[in-house]
């Protein structure tokens, strides 16, 4: 924690991932800009009130999948929004074609844990 504090000191911004309210949780909210909320593993009944009383930080909500889902949590107050309500993942083949890139010049990369980054 004190290594947390003292880089949030030096005005490094942190998200915390996947927060489901747990208390345990708690002691890091005032050090983050940011906090991803996955809506597949909270409650909705308690949502809005818990939301509330995160006024200072910048709420995402994850897995957003349909506009019922957008409604409900714009009006329980996040500030951002992700999921397959907004864009479906596309397939490299997708991409390229909708960069009209040619997809043998694009390189790919990938990491060999025994050699390091590779391009």
């Amino acid at each position: 924690m004190a290594a947390l504090r003292e880089h949030h000191d030096q005005g490094y911004r942190f998200a915390l991932d996947d927060f489901t309210f747990d208390e345990q949780m708690r002691p890091f909210l005032p050090y983050c800009d940011f906090v991803k909320i996955d809506m597949r593993q909270v409650e909705r009944g308690s949502l809005k009130s818990r939301v509330a009383t995160m006024k200072k930080t910048k709420l995402l909500a994850e897995k957003v999948e349909t506009r019922e889902e957008y409604d409900f949590c714009k009006e329980a107050g996040f500030d951002y929004f992700q999921g397959y309500f907004f864009c479906k993942p596309e397939q490299a083949q997708q991409i390229t074609d909708h960069l009209k890139l040619d997809p043998n010049s694009v390189r790919r990369a990938y990491v060999d844990s025994s050699a390091g980054a590779k391009i």
